[in-house]
């Protein structure tokens, strides 16, 4: 058919990173052990009804596009046949850039027909994570979706993309933020660190201090005072409505030794301290996926 090379070219994974094994595995190959391409017409490609990326910027794809010009497409789409033509696995916004660059033929990596949509599905998700131009919110959507559909674990999901497993922890919690924060933290207006700060408090008030981090360009750890101040005063009412003793002041050290249990732990944690000794220490998790990775992690035995 009309778009596709008689004679595909080879292609090396210069600089794709490990998590793209899975694209490439099954790709028709050459005598060298090389994924064979084809090339293939943009406007022949259906898009992918389970695209993970939800973000798409104008001006990214207009800048893509000229390099794209300039270049030609790098780094190969990825695609499955669909009847005459070819539904994408992979590469949209590559897919897109490529139109705008008014391109009739691209390379393309051409995935067994025979696969299942949810195999697709998989393979979308890691193509999209190996890549470094996902908004936070969109790498944690993709994180879920890996861990809800096909079962895996935040170890197992940090193992498939050579990330470390706090990462794929910290970076779900922020699916806990309330709508308009998840959207400030998409659109770069709100550090994906600032977002996960806000994480303890109630939705109405993540939204305010939200506004607030925006307007007034507060650190991080301006942020977090200004949670813990929240959280100390909810906790004084409730304390005061229950005739209980406030909890003593914290210790310098104690903020060090919170940032440090969530670290380890991947999960928010708070430190709280009695004034006659003791104390508790509260973590929060998003869901039973957090719970049982928190199991694990300090090591229980098999349930």
């Amino acid at each position: 058919m009309d778009g596709v090379d008689d004679s595909p070219r080879s292609f090396r994974r210069r600089g794709l990173g490990r998590g793209l094994d899975a694209l490439l595995a099954g790709a028709p190959r050459d005598e060298h052990g090389d994924v064979m391409l084809v090339a293939v017409d943009p406007r022949e490609v259906a898009p992918n009804p389970e695209q993970p990326r939800r973000d798409f910027d104008d001006a990214s794809l207009d800048a893509m596009a000229e390099s794209i010009r300039l270049h030609g497409l790098l780094h190969p789409i990825v695609v499955q046949r669909d009847g005459d033509g070819y539904r994408l696995v992979a590469g949209e916004r590559r897919l897109r850039a490529a139109e705008r660059a008014g391109m009739s033929s691209i390379p393309a990596i051409v995935r067994p027909a025979a696969e299942s949509g949810r195999h697709a599905l998989e393979l979308a998700l890691t193509e999209n994570l190996v890549r470094t131009d996902l908004n936070p919110i969109d790498e944690a959507a993709a994180y879920a979706r890996l861990a809800d559909a096909f079962g895996m674990t935040h170890d197992a999901i940090a193992a498939r993309l050579g990330r470390g497993r706090p990462t794929i922890s910290n970076a779900i919690r922020l699916l806990g933020l309330a709508a308009p924060v998840q959207m400030a933290v998409a659109a770069g207006r709100l550090s994906a660190t600032n977002g996960r700060a806000l994480l303890s408090l109630p939705e109405a008030e993540q939204i305010e201090v939200a506004a607030d981090i925006e307007k007034l360009g507060m650190t991080v750890h301006e942020v977090e005072r200004l949670v813990q101040r929240r959280l100390d005063r909810r906790l004084a009412a409730r304390r005061a409505a229950a005739g209980m003793a406030l909890p003593a002041a914290p210790v310098p050290d104690d903020e060090a030794l919170r940032t440090a249990f969530e670290q380890t732990l991947g999960l928010a944690v708070r430190l709280e301290r009695r004034r006659r000794g003791g104390g508790r220490l509260v973590i929060d998790f998003l869901d039973d996926r957090d719970l049982d990775a928190l199991y694990s992690r300090i090591g229980g035995p098999p349930l």
